[in-house]
């Protein structure tokens, strides 16, 4: 598996989680915030769909299982502590 594409599910995962964190300001934020949260979940869903041959099977395990804390956990422990401190995820929007 390339580390574009452990890049792009570990931003697609970030970004749904700090959404789903993010307190809404307004009903209208709370409804663009819904949005982008179901466009994320697709992503993830189609990153998920798409996963290479190669992919470690526990990551291939938690994302089937949609056990995606565990997903971005083990994405985040193959990057130095160095790349972890510094990562934000990438926003697809």
């Amino acid at each position: 598996m390339t580390a574009t594409y452990e890049s792009q599910i570990r931003d697609a995962l970030g970004v749904m989680f700090s959404l789903m964190q993010a307190p809404p300001t307004s009903e209208q934020n709370r409804e663009e915030q819904s949005r982008l949260l179901g466009e994320q979940i697709q992503l993830v869903g189609k990153l998920t769909s798409e996963l290479p041959d190669d992919a470690p099977d526990m990551l291939r395990h938690f994302l089937e299982k949609r056990s995606y804390t565990k997903a971005l956990e083990f994405l985040m422990d193959q990057m130095s502590p160095e790349e972890r401190a510094a990562w934000k995820p990438a926003c697809g929007h």
